[in-house]
């Protein structure tokens, strides 16, 4: 599936897609609707947006972030989510945040002052990227996310 996305983006250009270097609140949430994802504004803080997105059941973070001007044109883009965990942290828990860096791509894992697992991804729009690849980013992460919450939640001594 990777390897289909990655064309697709490879070829965006080339179909004749624009080539975006920055975006906005509003283009973001017209994005958003269109994949049919429910978010909400959060905060607005001038350099960075925050909403909350919620897909398939699953809620995350998404951030805009290195906004200039009036409308903010924003430079980046931010995902963040952090799994339920009824039980509470556990060391197993930070063994498998080091272990998921260790093993897997495009997303970055970290426990966070509580000692709870939390996934992010950035998306840096400064060099050019279609709204394909934005799309592209959103589904990796939505992916990453679901194989994370199932890796962390894992019983221990099975792997």
């Amino acid at each position: 599936m990777r390897y289909a996305l990655a064309a697709l983006l490879l070829l965006g250009p080339a179909l004749g897609q624009a080539v975006r270097t920055t975006l906005t609140p509003g283009e973001l949430e017209r994005l958003l609707a269109s994949l049919g994802w429910r978010y909400e504004q959060v905060f607005n803080w001038g350099a960075s947006v925050e909403y909350r997105v919620e897909v398939q059941g699953d809620k995350f973070g998404l951030f805009l972030a290195n906004c200039e001007g009036k409308e903010p044109r924003c430079l980046s883009l931010m995902l963040r989510a952090q799994p339920d965990l009824p039980e509470g942290p556990s060391l197993e828990h930070l063994f498998r945040v080091l272990q998921w860096n260790r093993d897997y791509r495009f997303s970055r894992a970290y426990v966070d002052e509580g000692f709870y697992p939390v996934l992010e991804a950035d998306l840096l729009l400064e060099g050019g990227v279609t709204d394909r690849a934005v799309v592209a980013f959103f589904h990796t992460f939505l992916e990453s996310w679901q194989e994370f919450v199932a890796y962390v939640s894992q019983k221990e001594g099975k792997r």
